[in-house]
């Protein structure tokens, strides 16, 4: 079962993942965790979520252990990665997810994300609208494409990329 996302709601692009990913029903989602991996995921949600950094991180990297697969665990380390300023690990994580779902916008926005503070502007670019272009909803996308036109001078592609971001704000 393949579900695309067009919120920017981090709590659904998990549950909706995990729903993809995870060896059950959405049914039984809310199931005491039978697998280690699940346990060791959900763990590191929970010291995530409480800001325990080291924590999470040995929770996700031992749920990775028992479901090498599972792209949230790798999306989350790249997400602590990233608190940790650590950029080359936060992107090989990144790449992970996208080979095990190409359709990800949250793990195509982090990586342009990435690629923008790096200075590496193209590669910014072919994953803002990568992002796009998966979830057309994605605003924060269209916002940070805008901001890198202008920023490298291209006033033009800047006006265009605002204007279908207005546009999309009135149709709402």
């Amino acid at each position: 079962m393949k579900l695309k996302i067009y919120s920017s709601g981090l709590l659904l692009c998990l549950l909706t993942t995990a729903m993809v990913y995870l060896p059950f029903t959405k049914s039984t989602l809310h199931r005491e965790p039978r697998f280690p991996a699940d346990r060791y995921f959900r763990e590191g949600m929970t010291a995530f979520s409480a800001g325990l950094l080291s924590q999470s991180e040995k929770a996700f990297k031992l749920s990775l252990k028992y479901q090498p697969h599972y792209a949230p665990s790798h999306y989350y380390l790249a997400e602590i990665y990233t608190l940790q300023g650590l950029r080359e690990a936060a992107k090989a994580e990144l790449i992970q997810v996208m080979k095990l779902d190409p359709e990800c916008a949250f793990a195509c926005y982090k990586l342009g994300q990435i690629f923008r503070k790096e200075g590496e502007y193209e590669k910014a670019v072919f994953f803002f609208k990568k992002t796009i272009a998966l979830s057309p909803g994605y605003r924060e996308a269209y916002w940070d494409l805008a901001q890198l036109y202008l920023e490298q001078g291209d006033f033009v592609n800047a006006e265009r990329i605002y204007q279908k971001l207005k546009d999309s704000e009135s149709r709402d």
